[in-house]
């Protein structure tokens, strides 16, 4: 049974594998990093402009949604190509549910692109979106794509690599002390000052991705391993839920005069 197991696993690891062409050719290597880093520059330096411009929150919203979007479509497109027509009723039933939810996040950044920069960004929410909603985005989603297998047939953190587990244990503390310290202070300084810190495991974890790249976990399935792609799926849901209510909210009040001339 554990060695039809590894093979399933070994299968599945061999597909995703093959997508990396694919999705390193539309996402560069330290595009997170990148996009996380660029977001915090321009907090620190016009975020008593950022409101006022709308080519610096198109910018921003470009930066940060365009690596979501292209993510989210390279797991879209990655648990297509793993999927198993053999699955049980559950498999099943879980693939779909992976995609649409894959698909939706994809479909929510690109909307954004548009959609945020036309939005009043007053000052509580300029704050919001550098010193939270754009660094947990950018970290759930980096971990979901690099440390985990997030398809229908294997859904568990596959990182082996001691140093690997470091960093992305480090990433992942960042973004629940983030969570915590939104619930318990109002203050931001201390989710920015994470925010920054979680920058450096995930350079390094991008650089070790492409040059150190270590074998992804193949062994008998334990519980923590799939807790923690879901404990990151479930703060992405979270996440993209303030997305999309921001989305629309924008939208009709864009559209709304519209409406009440016709």
């Amino acid at each position: 049974m554990r060695t039809s197991t590894s093979v399933l696993q070994t299968h599945i690891t061999d597909d995703n594998e093959r997508t990396e062409p694919y999705c390193r050719g539309i996402i560069q290597q330290y595009a997170a990093s990148m996009s996380m880093a660029f977001s915090m520059i321009i907090y620190l330096l016009l975020r008593n402009h950022v409101g006022n411009i709308l080519f610096l929150r198109f910018v921003t919203a470009l930066t940060s949604f365009s690596y979501l979007g292209l993510q989210y479509f390279c797991l879209f497109n990655s648990n297509k190509k793993s999927f198993d027509g053999s699955q049980s009723i559950f498999g099943s039933v879980f693939y779909l549910i992976l995609n649409i939810i894959f698909l939706m996040f994809s479909i929510i950044s690109f909307i954004s692109i548009i959609s945020f920069p036309v939005g009043v960004w007053g000052k509580k929410t300029i704050a919001g979106y550098f010193t939270t909603l754009f660094p947990l985005l950018a970290l759930s989603t980096f971990l979901l794509s690099t440390s985990c297998s997030v398809t229908s047939s294997s859904f568990e953190f596959t990182t082996t690599d001691d140093i690997d587990m470091f960093l992305d244990f480090s990433a992942l503390l960042c973004v629940l002390m983030m969570i915590v310290m939104l619930i318990l202070c109002q203050k931001n300084g201390g989710r920015f000052f994470f925010a920054i810190v979680s920058t450096i495991p995930v350079l390094i974890r991008s650089y070790r991705r492409k040059h150190l790249s270590s074998p992804k976990y193949q062994g008998p399935t334990t519980i923590w391993r799939p807790a923690i792609p879901t404990i990151i799926l479930a703060i992405t849901l979270i996440s993209y839920s303030a997305v999309a209510y921001v989305s629309l909210n924008t939208l009709y009040n864009c559209l709304e005069p519209f409406t009440q001339t016709s």
